[in-house]
């Protein structure tokens, strides 16, 4: 069963950077059995405190699961680092980030999403329309 993953939009959407102020969907699956009360998603920016967002119960997937849902509206540009907390029947658990975006169910805080949130007046410049940037490491690709 996936909990999360943040490349699906099933899970988060919008996807990819949002403009500050655009409500952002987040959405967990989570098995019945693990027996949750509650959940939160909890947020931070570079630049900001951590908050937690409650998570309301949004229905059931099947019969062996459920999804908790919230929307957050980042107010202003920054990068945003995100996980979600759940109370469970055998205490507080955490889904944290594994390294293909997806969850796994963890004692202990962990690894974190991000989202990235730019100004409301950020103009894309106009001229790497339809082109691809790339950057050149010469010392990982050659030896001195």
């Amino acid at each position: 069963m996936q909990l999360f993953d943040s490349r699906d939009e099933r899970f988060r959407l919008s996807f990819g950077a949002v403009k500050e102020g655009t409500a952002v969907l987040f959405r967990i699956c989570l098995p019945r059995s693990l027996g949750c009360t509650g959940s939160r998603l909890t947020i931070r920016g570079d630049s900001l405190m951590e908050r937690r967002d409650g998570m309301f119960w949004a229905g059931m997937e099947g019969e062996d699961a459920e999804w908790w849902d919230c929307h957050y509206a980042p107010e202003r540009p920054d990068v945003y680092w995100y996980r979600f907390e759940l109370d469970t029947a055998a205490g507080k658990r955490y889904l944290c980030r594994e390294a293909d975006g997806t969850a796994s169910l963890r004692d202990k805080p962990g690894a974190m999403w991000q989202l990235t949130c730019y100004a409301a007046d950020f103009v894309t410049p106009g001229w790497p329309a339809g082109g691809v940037m790339y950057q050149i490491f010469p010392d990982r690709f050659f030896s001195s």
